[in-house]
């Protein structure tokens, strides 16, 4: 006896209602945990990095984002230690495309203003994303103290770029991958 597909791969209608209400959780999930469902575990993550940070005698605090509620653990390790905080941001935080409404916005902008005020550095990983910052942040932070350091790639020199081995493996086409989110920002 043959067995039957699952109902939610068989039965579109099905998968779009399962489609649905996972859609209608994230955004309730969204609402709740501010700004990620990552805040639930900072606090043991702060006394861990305490515990650590003692122990090692650490001269400098870093925390990269996403998920945004880390750069918290950042913030406090930086009023309990008396240390130097260096915010990385990978994404950006109060305009990503996970926003849910004007109210979220705006008290992720708060949340997201107190890491930037506080922050000794802040990292950006464009040039685009410095100015973004500049642009909400502006009046809190000078541009002397946000600096850009990109994704790392490393560009060829022309002549491996022009390099018959290179493209022919290719038939001649260079084929860039991206694996990942694009939104604005």
């Amino acid at each position: 006896k043959q067995l039957s597909a699952p109902q939610s791969v068989t039965n579109p209608s099905l998968a779009n209602s399962f489609s649905s209400r996972e859609s209608i959780l994230t955004k309730v999930e969204r609402l709740l945990f501010i700004p990620d469902t990552k805040i639930l575990w900072c606090f043991f993550a702060l006394l861990k990095s305490l515990g650590i940070c003692m122990e090692k005698r650490v001269d400098i605090i870093f925390s990269s984002s996403p998920p945004h509620s880390l750069h918290f653990i950042g913030y406090f390790l930086k009023k309990i230690l008396k240390k130097k905080w260096v915010v990385d941001f990978r994404d950006p935080w109060e305009t990503n495309q996970l926003a849910v409404n004007k109210i979220f916005n705006q008290m992720n902008l708060i949340l997201e203003r107190v890491i930037i005020k506080n922050a000794d550095l802040v990292i950006a990983n464009t040039q685009g994303m410095k100015e973004l910052i500049l642009s909400k942040h502006g009046k809190f932070i000078s541009k002397e103290k946000i600096a850009v350091i990109t994704n790392g790639y490393e560009e060829l020199p022309e002549k491996e770029l022009n390099n018959n081995q290179v493209n022919s493996s290719r038939g001649g086409k260079m084929i860039i991958t991206f694996i990942g989110t694009v939104y604005p920002g």
